[in-house]
């Protein structure tokens, strides 16, 4: 995060759309400070700063990447670098999903309101209105694995969301 000024949460939510632009599932603290630029200690410390335990914080990072580049017909398997079913079942169960709703990706709104990774309602709606998730950023974060009809559909969920209407707009932390 050289060069990042702001508030902490500003600071921490640029960590977190680092995580989302990862090429990868991101499945340790380590990984994701490498992938904003920051020491591990830096970054548990910024997640601690905005009240989030450092593993909650890339959980949910983990999740709302796998939600905001993934097609309707969701496989978070597919996405996230898991090696068993309980994994899936405990983040599903965390991100606020029951086991009958794993298999259709949740709007964002809906996963906003019932997760329970970061329970700082104030950050979530920092997350929510950060402009990190436009969908002019979908086409530019991983273009190999979305195609158009698949980048139509979610622009249109998005504008639905209120998230597509900002795309033009630089990001406001």
């Amino acid at each position: 995060m050289h060069g990042c000024s702001g508030s902490v949460a500003e600071r921490w939510i640029t960590a977190l759309h680092r995580l989302i632009e990862a090429n990868h599932d991101v499945k340790t603290v380590s990984v994701w400070a490498r992938e904003a630029g920051m020491s591990p200690s830096s970054l548990r410390e910024l997640s601690n700063l905005v009240h989030v335990r450092p593993s909650d914080a890339r959980d949910f990072g983990r999740v709302l990447r796998t939600i905001v580049l993934s097609p309707a017909a969701w496989q978070p398997e597919a996405a996230l670098d898991i090696a068993d079913h309980r994994t899936l079942e405990r983040l599903a169960a965390r991100a606020g999903l029951a086991p009958d709703e794993i298999a259709q990706r949740p709007l964002l709104t809906v996963f906003f309101d019932k997760q329970t990774f970061v329970t700082n309602r104030q950050l979530v709606a920092r997350v929510r209105e950060s402009r990190h998730l436009p969908a002019a950023d979908l086409l530019t974060l991983h273009p190999v694995q979305i195609d158009s009809k698949h980048t139509a559909n979610r622009i249109s969920e998005l504008r639905a969301d209120g998230v597509a209407d900002r795309r033009s707009q630089p990001p406001n932390l």
